[in-house]
């Protein structure tokens, strides 16, 4: 079943036409949910409203996922959706880095950024995963927001070494600018994309 709520989620961030495809299929499988009879027409609705009966295991965790989702993209209810992917995380916290980058991702939609728990969150999925390109760019993200630049930085690269992506060398130049020492000297690695050299060049100001 959570294959149904990974599918669902991965639809949502392409802006997939069959998310509500995916969401009657999982409906129609579900063992242990209770929905309305209605979910064809308004299987969002019908994914609010739905109850499980044990708050646990596998389809407990799949709908928490999928509301997470809907109460992100569609409602825009962000505090909701904290719970729910807090919900998915917990119910196995020691595999489910997905769901640990996704609550963090969700506190720092909140009318009142919650950067420090975003923050402990991505490291939980990093802990996890550590090779997790998505949750190291999102943790230099978060480090951005609160103008740690050098930490900024540090993720953007490592990401880089993981995935060469523009957009995460994007995040490299606008890290760097946002910064007002060695700008010269690290916009030159940017150009040649040379990321191992900024990582030297990083230790050489930490020490």
């Amino acid at each position: 079943m959570k294959a149904y709520a990974l599918l669902y989620a991965s639809q949502t961030n392409e802006y997939s036409m069959d998310t509500k495809q995916t969401i009657q299929q999982f409906l129609e499988n579900a063992e242990t949910i209770t929905y309305q009879d209605t979910y064809k027409e308004s299987p969002y609705q019908a994914i609010i409203y739905a109850v499980v009966e044990v708050e646990e295991g596998d389809e407990y965790e799949a709908l928490q996922i999928i509301k997470g989702c809907i109460y992100t993209q569609h409602v825009r209810n962000y505090p909701e959706a904290c719970e729910c992917f807090l919900k998915a995380a917990m119910n196995n916290p020691e595999e489910n880095y997905d769901m640990w980058n996704r609550y963090g991702a969700v506190n720092t939609y909140l009318d009142e950024p919650k950067i420090d728990i975003a923050i402990e969150s991505y490291k939980k999925a990093l802990d996890i995963k550590p090779n997790y390109a998505r949750g190291i760019v999102n943790l230099g993200i978060a480090y951005q927001r609160l103008n740690h630049w050098k930490p900024a930085l540090r993720k953007f690269i490592e990401a880089t070494l993981l995935t060469d992506s523009n957009h995460i060398w994007d995040y490299c130049t606008l890290t760097i600018q946002s910064s007002t020492y060695h700008q010269q000297v690290l916009m030159a690695f940017i150009t040649e994309k040379s990321s191992n050299a900024i990582i030297d060049y990083l230790d050489q100001l930490s020490e």
